[in-house]
């Protein structure tokens, strides 16, 4: 008997260890999406079941329209309220539906901001209206609950394509990825110690598109656009799971050429028959109360920069300020504390939007940042023009007051140790950054040795590879690349900065 018992205990232990490898395994092989990419799909779920239990008063869902243009804490910031952004790429309504019904299990908001593009046709081919890799992103980062069971019933009763045992074994879904693995998949429990923006994913481009003009449901004609089915099925879900919870739900669209008055309209008649408040941020009224401006507002002709967030999150706080006034919850720590990263993440966006050499040297010796020099072809003469308009504008240890006339030539301040060198031949020089975690190689090549350079993070090739001095800024907290531009000379043989 004692010796079965043996055999039986070193039988489970043989098991335990086969299931916590396998879990293991299976933590690895999913795809993750963190706070050093654009979306941050990953960060904002994880993010979530950090927050103080009954912490939140408003919850942001929808679409990547909804994640580029509700900031939780600019809202914070000027209004006091607590809000997260639950938003994330292609969110179908059923994903809403019960990432919500998920929220509600920790949190009793008193408001509900729903994003509406994803009511109408997206994904015509697809039976949920969105990619099956996005519908997996909001999943895979859910706890399992008798909620999250119900969801992937619900998913692959809609989606024959998708099978349920591959989201409880998600190895099934994702073994191939064993060659595609990079740092994030090891080193996720330290990535998900990230969520200080709560959601959030700020945009830093201009879109300069001229030809946008928001449309007037006083003055222009339009007809009704249906709702995709399945999609207005889980909208009333949605309001009815509101008025459950004595939640006030709240209809927006954030500004976006992929919308239209057609659609409007059909989202206004179903906010009205359900006694709703809708905000279209296209139309005419709310366009011009923000003063909002396509062209530089916008990071494409979907998704609002960070600018053009801070005007939607300023007047939807306003909108929730004036319903309900401010936060009376006792948790303000997880909201001002993050304050800074903010700023931060502020400053990298408008890092881009830099046009003159000299700023744009003040900003390269901030602490978070290391940045990469390489010099295509002959730089001389722009080395040359920098020093006479900005004085001492170069740290002497980068060695480029004194650069010789076509020289290969690079240089790395990883948080003010730098590393120069210049050579009559072709320079390469490989490196590590973040203790040894993050390599890279750089290249340069005069015009007698080539005429070439790059700049490779992480094997990734970011150099603009233009004649001139070609630098890449990289910050250490948020793990990526902020900019990246060449100092040279026009053609009119006058500095500039191109990107």
């Amino acid at each position: 008997m004692k010796k079965h018992l043996i055999y039986f205990a070193k039988g489970l232990l043989l098991v335990t260890i086969i299931v916590l490898i396998a879990l293991r395994v299976n933590k690895i092989m999913l795809p993750k999406y963190y706070f050093n990419g654009k979306w941050p799909t990953t960060s904002g779920f994880k993010g979530f079941y950090e927050m103080p239990e009954n912490s939140i008063d408003v919850f942001f869902l929808g679409s990547s329209h909804a994640v580029s243009q509700f900031i939780p804490q600019e809202i914070y910031n000027e209004y006091n309220i607590k809000s997260y952004n639950l938003g994330c790429e292609q969110q179908n309504l059923l994903t809403s539906y019960y990432w919500l019904n998920e929220a509600l299990s920790y949190q009793k908001p008193e408001y509900v901001v729903l994003d509406t593009y994803m009511c109408f046709e997206y994904k015509a081919y697809e039976p949920l209206n969105t990619s099956e890799a996005c519908t997996r992103k909001a999943f895979d980062s859910m706890k399992w609950s008798k909620n999250k069971c119900k969801a992937v019933k619900d998913i692959c009763s809609h989606d024959s394509n998708q099978l349920i045992t591959s989201y409880y074994m998600t190895n099934i879904r994702y073994h191939t990825r064993w060659t595609k693995l990079i740092e994030d998949d090891f080193s996720f429990e330290e990535m998900e110690n990230h969520y200080e923006l709560k959601g959030y994913a700020p945009l830093s481009d201009y879109v300069n598109n001229k030809r946008y003009k928001p449309y007037n449901k006083g003055a222009d004609s339009f007809e009704e656009s249906p709702m995709v089915p399945l999609m207005e099925e889980y909208l009333e879900k949605i309001t009815d799971l509101c008025k459950e919870n004595n939640i006030e739900l709240l209809l927006v669209k954030t500004p976006t050429t992929e919308f239209d008055i057609n659609k409007s309209a059909t989202v206004s008649d179903f906010a009205k028959a359900h006694n709703l408040e809708f905000i279209d941020f296209n139309e005419e009224e709310y366009y011009n109360a923000i003063n909002f401006d396509f062209r530089y507002d916008m990071h494409d002709n979907g998704h609002g920069n960070l600018w053009g967030a801070k005007k939607i999150s300023s007047y939807v706080g306003k909108v929730l300020h004036d319903k309900y006034g401010e936060s009376d919850s006792n948790s303000s720590d997880i909201w001002s504390s993050t304050n800074d990263y903010y700023i931060q993440v502020c400053d990298d966006c408008s890092i881009k939007h830099i046009s003159d050499i000299g700023n744009y040297l003040e900003v390269l010796n901030k602490d978070d940042y290391t940045y990469f020099i390489t010099a295509m072809g002959d730089v001389s003469e722009v080395v040359k023009k920098i020093n006479k308009k900005y004085k001492d504008a170069f740290d002497p240890e980068l060695k480029l007051n004194k650069i010789k006339d076509d020289i290969s030539y690079y240089a790395i301040s990883d948080k003010g140790n730098i590393t120069a060198n210049q050579s009559d031949e072709q320079l390469l020089y490989h490196g590590a950054i973040r203790n040894g975690i993050l390599d890279y190689e750089i290249m340069s090549a005069s015009n007698k040795t080539g005429d070439s350079c790059y700049i490779k993070i992480d094997n990734v090739q970011h150099a603009v590879k233009k004649e001139g001095l070609n630098i890449v800024i990289y910050n250490n907290d948020t793990m990526k690349v902020v900019d990246s531009v060449c100092f040279m000379l026009d053609d009119n043989n006058k500095l500039k900065i191109s990107r």
